[in-house]
């Protein structure tokens, strides 16, 4: 019986790069999955072994220092945005979006400019700050500037007092490719900060400012940016598509070419898939969710593992063969989930291989 686990992370648990350790104790293949969000670095080293991995000193979203890496393959180079400022690396009573800035991603994408590559693909999604970019390009040295003609600070409340943004005189990056994991437009009910924010801590008062600061920020730059994708990873494409000419696709579509996911799933007896909480956010374009409409396309069986399930039986039905693994059922409580989501995966799989 051929077994492929289309691995994507469970945030806040494992990594995609964690669960894949475990294929040497069951025999299932593991293949990491991605929508440009958590885990994209990993599935582009699945799918390309030779490409070559640096790393670059720059801050998290809430200033401290670390390495984030990026890939380089040919003329191309991969950046993650969950693995430079990235959510699920601060715990959640640290998490603070009204200072949470995207700083590091334009130190890393200032330094991959300083290379000879023709293309940026950069994964989005999974961070933890809800700045539009507008620290991504003060990293790359853009004078942001209030009314007095004095810089703004780093995040959500500078953001709020833009007035003007100057661009450096000799930055040169090449074209940027951005893959969303989600399809959120910018504002309303189904926007960055209404849907996103209270994920990176927000309060209902600071939403309401994070949406405030993204229409100013918009105002100044000078262009509609309320459009499909541009609500994702902490509104980042703001800056990416809307001042530095960066094209935007769906994440899903260009990885799972990436890897052949259709050639793989054709091939199996049985499809795994993961989420760490399986909600109507589920269904914005993410991965897993990508591959149940292959499934379903091909007629597989799938079992979907999450860590808890909040989606709706008739929502669900529209998949057939597809059965549902919820991680929780086997703790002793969601803490305990959590903590020990390895030890209940490893259950999951382990029940599997003694029925096949």
């Amino acid at each position: 019986m051929k077994i492929i686990f289309f691995v994507n992370a469970l945030k806040g648990s494992l990594s995609n790069k964690e669960i894949c350790k475990l294929k040497s104790e069951f025999p299932v293949i593991f293949v990491p999955l991605s929508d440009g969000g958590d885990g994209f670095l990993e599935t582009v080293k699945y799918a390309l072994p030779k490409a070559k991995e640096h790393f670059v000193l720059a801050k998290n979203a809430l200033g401290k220092i670390k390495k984030a890496p990026y890939l380089t393959y040919k003329n191309f180079a991969f950046l993650e945005c969950a693995k430079i400022a990235g959510l699920a690396e601060i715990k959640p009573e640290k998490r603070d979006v009204s200072h949470a800035t995207s700083y590091g991603i334009g130190t890393v994408l200032k330094e991959i400019g300083k290379i000879k590559v023709k293309k940026i693909f950069i994964g989005l999604g999974g961070v933890a700050f809800n700045d539009g970019g507008a620290g991504c390009l003060q990293a790359l040295g853009y004078k942001l500037s209030d009314g007095k003609g004095k810089e703004i600070l780093p995040g959500i409340l500078g953001l709020l007092k833009l007035k003007r943004i100057i661009a450096p005189r000799n930055l040169k990056l090449p074209q940027i490719i951005c893959l969303s994991d989600v399809e959120n437009k910018l504002f309303g009910s189904l926007g960055s900060a209404q849907v996103y924010g209270p994920q990176k801590g927000a309060t209902k008062a600071q939403v309401a400012l994070i949406e405030k600061a993204l229409k100013n920020f918009q105002k100044v730059i000078g262009k509609n940016l309320n459009k499909k994708f541009y609500g994702a990873s902490g509104a980042l494409p703001v800056t990416l598509c809307g001042v530095l000419k960066a094209k935007i696709t769906k994440g899903t579509k260009e990885i799972f070419k990436l890897i052949k996911a259709e050639n793989l799933v054709k091939k199996a007896d049985l499809i795994l898939t993961s989420e760490g909480r399986l909600d109507e956010q589920s269904l914005f374009g993410k991965a897993p969710f990508e591959i149940l409409k292959l499934a379903k396309k091909h007629r597989k069986q799938v079992l979907f593992i999450c860590g808890k399930n909040k989606l709706k039986s008739s929502v669900l039905k529209k998949y057939t063969n597809l059965t549902v693994a919820e991680l929780c059922t086997l703790a002793k409580n969601d803490k305990d989930s959590f903590v020990n989501a390895k030890v209940y995966l490893k259950k999951v799989l382990g029940d599997l291989y003694e029925k096949s």
